[in-house]
C-alpha cells in the first residue's frame, strides 16, 4: 500500500513551482510590498541630485558623466566629489528627459530594477539550492526592510545597480 505524499503548504497552494511561476510570484510580491512607495515625493538628496541638478536635465551631459566627470564637479559639493556614478546620473538624465520631475516613474524604475535583482538572486540560488529554498531566499531579499530604502529613495539608485 502506498503512503500518501506529504505536500508542503506551497505545493498545496500553488502546485508545482516552475521557474516561470516563481518569477511571476516575485514580481507580484514586489509590487504588493512596495506599491505605496511609488507615490512618495523627492526627499533629501533626491532634490539635489535630480530636481536642482542641471546636468541631469538634459541628455547632453551623458558623455561627460563617463569620460570627463571632473568638468562637472564645480557644481557638486565636496560630498559628491570622488563618487564616480555615471550610470546613475545617465539614468536620472534619461528619466528626467522622459518624465521631468514626476516622482512615480523614478520609483517605478527602481522598483523594477529591485524586482529584477530578486529574480536574479532566485536564478543564482537555484544553481545551489532547491527551487523552494531559492524562492524563499529571493523573497527575503525582495521584501527585507533593509532593502526598502533602495526602492523608495531615488538617490540610492546606485545601490540597485
Amino acid at each position: 500500500m502506498e503512503k500518501p505524499k506529504n505536500n508542503s503548504f506551497l505545493d498545496r497552494l500553488l502546485g508545482p513551482l516552475s521557474t516561470k511561476k516563481i518569477t511571476i510570484l516575485i514580481i507580484i510580491l514586489g509590487f504588493v510590498f512596495y506599491i505605496n512607495g511609488l507615490f512618495g515625493e523627492f526627499v533629501g538628496d533626491d532634490l539635489f541630485q535630480i530636481v536642482e541638478n542641471p546636468f541631469v536635465h538634459s541628455l547632453n551631459y551623458v558623455w561627460s558623466f563617463f569620460v570627463n566627470p571632473a568638468s562637472l564637479t564645480n557644481y557638486f559639493t565636496v560630498f559628491e566629489r570622488g563618487f564616480y556614478r555615471p550610470v546613475m546620473f545617465t539614468s536620472f538624465a534619461a528619466l528626467y528627459s522622459l518624465f521631468g520631475t514626476n516622482v512615480f516613474f523614478y520609483h517605478l524604475f527602481q522598483l523594477c530594477l529591485h524586482i529584477s535583482n530578486a529574480i536574479l538572486v532566485f536564478v543564482l540560488f537555484k544553481k545551489f539550492f532547491h527551487s523552494k529554498v531559492s524562492f524563499l531566499l529571493s523573497v527575503i531579499f525582495l521584501i527585507h526592510p533593509i532593502n526598502s530604502e533602495i526602492v523608495v529613495y531615488s538617490s540610492d539608485l546606485q545601490e540597485v545597480f
